[in-house]
């Protein structure tokens, strides 16, 4: 293939640079690497209830090793997203 007329290559260099991704950043990156070993609840801890996957939030992503565990729901309240089947406590 020939970079140089490749139209995707050539379009994509017009482009304004991508924004950084909030996700991404290296305290969130070393709070996910800190949970991958953590053993997952079966229980959310905020409802209680087992709403299939649990999911690790971070109050503070300086202190990757202080987790909450919670059901998708109650993690989406958390960060008010509010729009899950349940409304935690």
């Amino acid at each position: 293939m020939d970079w140089s007329t490749d139209r995707r290559v050539a379009t994509n260099r017009h482009l304004p640079p991508k924004p950084l991704d909030p996700w991404n950043t290296p305290e969130k990156l070393a709070a996910r690497r800190a949970v991958r070993g953590m053993e997952r609840p079966t229980e959310c801890e905020r409802c209680d209830e087992p709403y299939g996957r649990i999911e690790a939030h971070h109050e503070d992503y300086s202190k990757p090793l202080e987790v909450v565990w919670l059901c998708i729901s109650c993690h989406r309240v958390a960060h008010g997203m509010e729009t899950g089947r349940h409304v935690a406590a």
